[in-house]
């Protein structure tokens, strides 16, 4: 095809039914790819097709900017190397390759100057000779024909053809194109690319095993910082852009979801301390299921994050059981130690059955086999490990989070009943 580097030639292979085969569509990617990079001569790589419609696109869309196509290409080589040495990325590529044959003419101009051709003369020649020009059309029974002026296809096959072009001087004799120029065979890229109106180079390629894409395009980052010059300039595109705004748009919606909970907790237990007991023990929810992932080799994604968000809210479900409880109590008379034990004893069993259902129910996602199957475990592990040990911080942890927060801070509700009997004394007076 005229343009390799911008429309490379794929084939799609179809596998047999997962009930039909022992490995995996990612390990038989893996299997091949080895293969595949050893072709003399061309860069072949195995990609799994994406999950959403949108085209073959690699996970890893790297950007490097900051200074002119040559030096931003040569940035962009350097950290390659780097990648390699690291073993960072597979398929790992550039979009901006020397993959489009290309004809260099190198003109002496001082030489054509003295035989009298200009570069207008030359270029004009050139064009009309390799390229043609469209100068006319005519009509004939109802038919357009374009009239079109072009060498003729066997007298501009060659170098030596294109060498051997007349070019017309300034006193109207004609010169051979060999006569003040040479022609060099190299290659060049088919297209340059441009992100945010600067000259850039996109490394692509897939996170190596056990690199999840956060991590990966972090260390890109800091491998920027420390092998190329200051003014080298990074961005990301496609699915990598879509992951680092998501990202950065989850840590604002936490933090304002864990405001939000805060304030409406502390309206709920008549408190700005008691619901400090609730977002004490959530970190520690999210490190058991951060945890899991990390012991089950695999990596941070949406269906992660689901899971977590179930066992943040079950944490928080138990937690508020048991504070709610002891806070009655103390109402009621009893001293910080008796709310306490009586909370945990009286709400253990509900606590201990929310907490075995949760589990129960994540069991058969752990076990998950068939298409798909890799999503619908990373949700059943987190949820079936982190909550055993999210039932460990609420029955130890929070009551003695509620012991300490218990010095700090009044019995709840005692002011609305001190203000309460003084409106009653108001009235009976």
């Amino acid at each position: 095809n005229d343009h390799p580097a911008d429309d490379p030639p794929f084939v799609i292979a179809k596998l047999r039914d997962w009930q039909r085969r022992d490995t995996s569509q990612q390990a038989i990617v893996e299997a091949v790819t080895p293969g595949l990079l050893s072709l003399p001569g061309a860069f072949a790589v195995a990609v799994n097709p994406p999950s959403l419609v949108g085209g073959f696109e690699q996970p890893v869309q790297f950007v490097l900017s900051g200074g002119d196509y040559a030096q931003t290409e040569g940035w962009a080589r350097q950290l390659m190397r780097e990648v390699r040495k690291r073993n960072l990325m597979r398929n790992l590529d550039l979009d901006h390759g020397e993959r489009g044959p290309q004809l260099r003419i190198e003109i002496d101009r001082r030489l054509a100057h003295d035989l009298g051709v200009s570069a207008r003369e030359l270029g004009d020649t050139l064009r009309l000779f390799l390229q043609g020009d469209d100068i006319t059309e005519f009509h004939q029974r109802g038919e357009t024909y374009q009239v079109v002026v072009q060498g003729r296809p066997e007298a501009r096959k060659t170098v030596a053809d294109i060498l051997n072009l007349q070019v017309r001087g300034r006193d109207g004799d004609t010169v051979p194109v060999a006569a003040f120029a040479r022609a060099e065979r190299t290659g060049a890229a088919t297209s340059y690319r441009r992100v945010n109106r600067e000259p850039a180079m996109v490394l692509t390629g897939v996170p190596a095993a056990g690199i999840d894409l956060g991590q990966l395009l972090g260390t890109l980052r800091d491998l920027v910082e420390q092998h190329l010059p200051a003014r080298a300039r990074t961005d990301t595109l496609g699915l990598s852009r879509e992951f680092t705004k998501s990202s950065a748009a989850a840590a604002g919606v936490f933090a304002l979801a864990l405001l939000v909970t805060y304030l409406v907790l502390a309206a709920l237990f008549e408190s700005f301390v008691y619901p400090l007991i609730i977002l004490i023990a959530v970190p520690l929810a999210v490190t058991s299921g951060l945890l899991a992932l990390w012991l089950a080799g695999m990596s941070f994604n949406t269906f992660s994050q689901v899971a977590l968000l179930l066992l943040i809210g079950l944490l928080a479900k138990n937690a508020i059981l048991v504070v709610d409880f002891a806070n009655r109590r103390r109402r009621e008379g009893a001293t910080v130690e008796e709310a306490v034990l009586e909370a945990c004893r009286t709400r253990f069993r509900p606590i201990l059955m929310t907490s075995i259902a949760t589990s129960a129910g994540g069991v058969p996602l752990a076990l998950a086999t068939g298409p798909g199957a890799e999503a619908r475990e990373i949700i059943g592990i987190v949820i079936v490990t982190g909550t055993i040990w999210v039932t460990l911080i609420t029955v130890f942890l929070v009551p003695g989070l509620y012991r300490v927060a218990a010095r700090l801070a009044s019995v709840p509700g005692r002011r609305a009943s001190e203000l309460d009997e003084q409106l009653r004394e108001a009235r009976d007076a």
